[in-house]
């Protein structure tokens, strides 16, 4: 194949080179944004060498390639120096909402220190419980051993906050944490403890003098600041002398931005958020838990509860509570497992019904979007038996001032975190709220009749019988729903022209390996991912559709091409919640590219399928 002469023919075709004004490519495909699509000629590429299809969608012109698409793309370049408005696999730059952007910072710093905050906060609700039922002391070293236990997490919180968003901003990690340890270094801290002196002077500038233990937005804040200064930096400072001259204009530069600046800023945004939910509990009454307990159910739903992780440590931190976001909480997941318990009650679909049970013990625990997208939003009236449940409980405990005196995953086994020694009725006005929740969410899904689920057919358990040459089983890589590759609604799946294989709509965001071999092909845009079996099975998993205009956002990959494999190998992640919000389909195509070399590729009959565990693919020699 002649990848040049290829390249100069899709030139034409698409118009001429004037006729073009943005060029990239994924996977398998050359993507233009063109000036007049009237000037392509779609006739012309089916004789064109090395074109396996084309067509327009989401705004583009795409020419589907294969595996040779980069190639082709090299040559391309050339021949387009000046047309070029884009690096390679870059798509067209798209505004990302302001909120979604944030939501997606947030949960990206949270998510990895949450296992340290969340056992932390139990162990502290835990020790609260057992001085008030008298098996240890308060004045104990044991209490005083286990206290420095629970509270480390919370008052180093900014260091565990530094390391997690130099991970999201792509900045040095020890750099970061050099920065915000500043904010809790022993002069600092002695400084506020002495209460003497309200700032320092550094060159005649004034530095508030403030305590920044369990904070979290100046932290953030700084890092992000410390991510541009360090990229600007690094840009100029010649290779001989980075390793030594880029850390210290950094530390000289950003330290006392974030010490005048940045820190004092985020200490008093976080103050006044904190600020706004202690207002709300004490002036509004049950009105705010009323409107917060109906609307979380959504809020949840749609990623956005982890916009609101900032305020409530920033609560725990200034306060020694949260008085309001983490009890709404505990209540609507309640009342999340109430609606299910209820479906369980009343459908007559006996699988259905153990699989509402499953997830209705998920949501007593606090994890509730098995709940919520697998059984209550799907029958729709026990979701809404959730809005009316989640109010009334929210209702309750605002009026009675519940607080949470610790961070934890907000269901039962976090209500140690309820108990508090000078206020018994905490605990008992929690329970209260739960109970109402929960029976209210029950009673109104079981009596508000709902459309049940059908008993089907029995799923298949089992792959196509016939005595076939089977040369290799390839494991389904993703949790998920099984869609015929006929129903993808791109043609260059649909239609074979990469390969044969089938399509996940996934359930999470873990892609695993599928068989042992190695990764062949992984793109700058991460969204998908090339591996090769050790007996020549060539595999493509293509994670959504339109997924490569994200550039890599919202993609984590853990491997490397080249790199050795074995099934289960974690390979990549991908952010579920925040592509979806996009309105981009999630659809995965598992496409064994090389379907030329064998007599067929079998599909599972299942109608969903495990990582690492369902066979998904079945290869015939």
């Amino acid at each position: 194949m002649n990848y040049k002469n290829t390249a100069q023919q899709i030139i034409e075709a698409c118009g001429g080179e004037n006729n073009i004004t943005q060029y990239w490519h994924c996977i398998t495909r050359l993507r233009f944004n063109l000036v007049d699509e009237k000037k392509v000629d779609t006739n012309k590429f089916l004789s064109i060498e090395g074109v396996l299809g084309s067509q327009f969608q989401s705004g583009q012109f795409q020419v589907i390639i294969g595996n040779n698409v980069s190639k082709v793309y090299d040559e391309l370049s050339n021949l387009l120096v000046d047309q070029n408005k884009s690096k390679a696999s870059n798509s067209p730059k798209k505004k990302t909402k302001v909120i979604d952007a944030l939501i997606d910072i947030i949960s990206g710093v949270f998510n990895p220190i949450l296992p340290a905050i969340v056992g932390a906060g139990l162990l502290k609700g835990i020790l609260v419980l057992l001085v008030v039922l008298n098996l240890i002391s308060a004045q104990s070293t044991e209490y005083n051993i286990i206290y420095m236990i629970s509270d480390v997490p919370f008052y180093f919180l900014p260091f565990l906050v530094a390391i997690t968003s130099a991970r999201k901003f792509k900045t040095n990690e020890f750099l970061a944490l050099s920065l915000v340890g500043v904010l809790l270094y022993p002069t600092m801290v002695s400084a506020v403890a002495a209460g003497e002196i309200t700032a320092f002077s550094f060159f005649g500038i004034p530095v508030p003098v403030v305590n920044y233990s369990g904070s979290v937005i100046p932290a953030i804040l700084g890092v992000w600041i410390m991510s541009h200064i360090y990229n600007f930096i690094n840009k100029r400072v010649p290779d001989l002398l980075k390793i030594i001259l880029t850390p210290v204009l950094v530390l000289l530069i950003t330290v006392p931005i974030e010490l005048i600046v940045i820190a004092p800023i985020g200490n008093y945004a976080g103050i006044f958020i904190q600020s706004i939910f202690t207002w709300l509990t004490e002036n509004t009454g049950p009105i705010a838990g009323i409107i917060a307990g109906g609307l979380m159910p959504i809020i949840i739903m749609t990623g956005m509860h982890y916009a609101f992780f900032p305020g409530a440590l920033q609560s725990i931190s200034q306060l020694g509570y949260d008085p309001f976001l983490l009890p709404i909480n505990i209540i609507v997941n309640i009342a999340q497992a109430g609606a299910v318990f209820g479906v369980v009650a009343r459908t007559k679909n006996k699988k259905f019904r153990s699989m509402a049970a499953s997830t209705g013990i998920s949501a007593l625990l606090g994890v509730t979007e098995p709940a919520i997208y697998g059984v209550t939003l799907k029958l729709k009236k026990p979701f809404y038996s959730v809005l009316i449940g989640g109010a009334l409980g929210g209702g309750f405990i605002t009026l009675f001032h519940v607080k949470a005196y610790g961070f934890a995953v907000p269901g039962i086994t976090s209500l140690p975190l309820y108990v508090n020694a000078e206020n018994s009725l905490n605990l008992v006005y929690i329970l209260i709220g739960i109970g109402i929740s929960f029976i209210s969410s029950f009673i109104i899904t079981y009596i508000w009749k709902f459309d049940d689920v059908k008993e089907g057919n029995e799923e298949s358990t089992d792959m196509t019988k016939e005595s076939l040459n089977i040369q290799e089983t390839v494991i389904s890589p993703i949790n998920g729903k099984v869609v015929p590759l006929s129903e993808v609604p791109d043609a260059t799946f649909s239609d074979g022209i990469i390969g044969n294989g089938v399509a996940i709509m996934p359930k999470d965001g873990l892609v695993t390996a599928p068989f042992d071999g190695i990764v062949s092909m992984v793109p700058n845009t991460k969204h998908a991912i090339g591996l090769k079996s050790y007996t020549g099975l060539e595999l493509l998993i293509h994670i959504g559709l339109e997924t490569v205009q994200l550039n890599g956002e919202h993609f984590e990959v853990y491997v490397k091409e080249g790199q050795a494999i074995k099934r289960g190998d974690a390979l990549l992640q991908f952010d579920i919640k925040a592509i979806e919000a996009k309105k981009i389909n999630l659809l995965t195509p598992v496409i064994v590219t090389n379907s030329q070399d064998y007599m067929d590729v079998i599909a599972t009959n299942k109608n969903k399928v495990l990582s690492g565990k369902d066979e998904l693919l079945k290869i015939i020699k």
